[in-house]
């Protein structure tokens, strides 16, 4: 039996050698799982903090972007208002100015009138004074002629003269 035990006591040798490096490597794995765990969670943690995060920052956007949206909306209603009030101021001068162009036009439409009553009368007085001058150039024609005909008819009655 000598040859059994030690045969025996070489296994068991062996055993504990195994038994032994299986030990330690499943406190191998045992740490290196706690290690992979604790990475795990601070990356989780990590990860929470950057959603946080970015959850707030997207937060502050939509906040900014609706304040944006505020203030376009307040400025578009501003210069609609004011649009509207210079379409009016606009539509009001357009009024003034048909107003006056109407004035204008009715007061030169008047002064043509009396300006046509007036050349009119002038051209009928001219008519009547070119009548007249007619008539007294035919009058001083007569005379004229009347005058030429007695200095004939004495330069005819008076040879010596």
């Amino acid at each position: 039996m000598p040859l059994d035990s030690a045969l025996s006591l070489e296994v068991v040798i062996t055993i504990l050698a195994i038994l032994g490096a299986v030990w330690r490597l499943e406190t191998r794995i045992a740490d290196t799982r706690r290690e992979l765990k604790s990475d795990i969670q601070r990356l989780d943690a990590k990860i929470d903090e950057t959603r946080g995060e970015l959850k707030s920052d997207i937060q502050r956007l939509d906040a900014k972007i609706d304040e944006t949206r505020g203030e376009l909306k307040s400025d578009i209603q501003r210069l609609d208002a004011k649009i509207d009030e210079t379409r009016g101021e606009l539509k009001s001068d357009i009024q003034r100015l048909d107003a006056k162009i109407e004035s204008v036009r009715h007061h030169l439409e008047t002064r043509i009138d009396r300006l046509e009553i007036k050349i009119d009368d002038v051209d009928r007085r001219l008519g009547e004074k070119i009548d007249e001058g007619n008539q007294r150039l035919a009058r001083l024609e007569g005379r004229f002629e009347g005058r030429a005909e007695r200095l004939e008819a004495e330069g005819e009655a008076d040879p010596a003269a």
